[in-house]
C-alpha cells in the first residue's frame, strides 16, 4: 500500500509531498528461506536461482532444491572463519587494552575497549552464525531430505520426535 505524506509544521516554507511504501516485505529464498537482496538473482545461501521451479513442479511452483557447488560453499565458508578469527584478534587486544587501562585508570582508552569487547563479539557471533546457515542449507538440508520430507530447513528448530521414530534410523534413543 502507498500513501503520500506532505511535510507540515511551523518551520516548513515549502511543503514537499512524498510517496512511502507500507506493508512492502524483504524478499526471501523460496528455497532456504533466507532474506535476499532485490538485485540478486540467485541465494547467497543455498544458490536457488530466483524463479527456478523443481523439475516436476504442479502449478504451485515448488522451489527447485538447490544448493552452492564444493568451492563456492569452501569459499564462503573460508571467508566467514576469516571474519571470525580477525574478530577473535581484536577482541584479545580490547581485551588486554581494557585491563590495562583499567590498572592504570586510564578511562580514556577503557571506555572505546570496551565499545570494542561488544563489536569484536558480534561480529564473530555473526560469523558463526552465517557458517551454521550455510552448512545447514547446503549440507544438513540435503541429508535430511535423503530420509526425512523436507520443504523448508530452519537449523534453529528441531524434527519432531515422532518424525524421527516413524524415519526408525535410530532404535531405543532417549
Amino acid at each position: 500500500m502507498k500513501i503520500q505524506v506532505q511535510s507540515m509544521g511551523i518551520a516548513v516554507k515549502n511543503p514537499k509531498t512524498k510517496t512511502i511504501e507500507i506493508g512492502k516485505e524483504k524478499p526471501t529464498c523460496p528455497s532456504c528461506g533466507a532474506e535476499l537482496k532485490v538485485k540478486d538473482t540467485r541465494c547467497e545461501i543455498c544458490g536457488a536461482a530466483l524463479g527456478a521451479t523443481a523439475p516436476n513442479a504442479t502449478a504451485q511452483s515448488e522451489p527447485a532444491p538447490s544448493r552452492l557447488s564444493d568451492e563456492e560453499l569452501a569459499a564462503k565458508l573460508k571467508t566467514q572463519r576469516t571474519k571470525a578469527t580477525l574478530a577473535k584478534v581484536f577482541l584479545a587486544l580490547c581485551v588486554i587494552a581494557a585491563a590495562i587501562s583499567l590498572f592504570s585508570q586510564t578511562w580514556a582508552v577503557f571506555v572505546p575497549s570496551l565499545m570494542g569487547i561488544v563489536v569484536c563479539l558480534l561480529l564473530n557471533i555473526s560469523a558463526k552464525n552465517k557458517m551454521k546457515l550455510l552448512v545447514s542449507a547446503n549440507i544438513v538440508r540435503g541429508a535430511l531430505s535423503g530420509i526425512f520430507e523436507v520443504e523448508v530447513y530452519d537449523h534453529e528448530r528441531s524434527i519432531g520426535r515422532n518424525t524421527i521414530d516413524e524415519a526408525e534410523l535410530i532404535s531405543d534413543w532417549d
